[in-house]
């Protein structure tokens, strides 16, 4: 049984794509904010074509030559209205696979969710 009393109510929630990103003689570990199952499939497409500087400009990487990245995972960042932060997320590594449960999501995602699979195992 869940404890209300000492339950959290977070007010803002952010979730990210977790890249490490390599060029000529640098390297960098990338979050990319994503807000719903169509910004993780556009990113991950991204990642699969090789256009680094599409997948990386909001972070201010399109300006330099990008050579490879790694999907590493997910992360997500919630905060209440206190300030308490909570952060989870699931680090791939170089593994480069993931395994998505379906069944925890509503039906209404689960084509969404498919093509996110499809895109991170091709």
């Amino acid at each position: 049984m869940i404890n209300k009393e000492k339950s959290f109510k977070f007010s803002k929630v952010r979730s990210f794509l977790i890249f490490d990103v390599y060029g000529d003689g640098w390297e960098d570990t990338v979050h990319v904010e994503v807000g719903c199952g169509e910004d993780i499939q556009m990113y991950l497409e991204l990642l699969n074509k090789k256009q680094w500087d599409e997948l990386f400009e909001k972070q201010g990487y399109d300006r330099f030559s990008t050579e490879y990245a790694i999907f590493k995972g997910f992360q997500i960042a919630c905060e209440d209205e206190e300030g308490n932060k909570f952060r989870a997320g699931n680090d791939f590594g170089s593994y480069g696979a993931a395994t998505l449960n379906i069944e925890s999501f509503e039906a209404g995602n689960a084509q969404k969710l498919n093509k996110i699979r499809e895109v991170l195992n091709s």
